[in-house]
């Protein structure tokens, strides 16, 4: 059985995440990259860039603190929040028409 593996990159966007995105589309090994809040706030041209370029950008909360620690109305918000700043993204990418 043959079958196409996908990489799943944790807290994107970086300073690095435009050579890793050279990388991954040189050897043509696809990734989704799981965006923290805060660095999309701090990196959003990199994960514009990373969008363009074919590249899935999926929510890793906010500032992945653990689950386990934090209450289920501050994860949530930590998701909603990051949400918001990946919709952003993806928006910013759609030309009008």
């Amino acid at each position: 059985m043959s079958g196409r593996i996908i990489l799943t990159i944790d807290d994107s966007p970086s300073p690095g995440t435009p050579a890793l995105a050279e990388f991954l589309l040189t050897h043509d090994m696809p990734a989704v990259l799981f965006c923290r809040g805060d660095n999309l706030e701090l990196f959003p041209v990199q994960a514009q860039e990373a969008l363009a370029r074919g590249f899935t950008l999926a929510n890793h909360a906010y500032n992945h603190r653990r689950a386990s620690v934090i209450s289920y109305e501050e994860m949530t918000a930590e998701i909603l929040a990051t949400e918001k700043l990946i919709d952003d993204v993806y928006k910013s990418m759609r030309r009008p028409r």
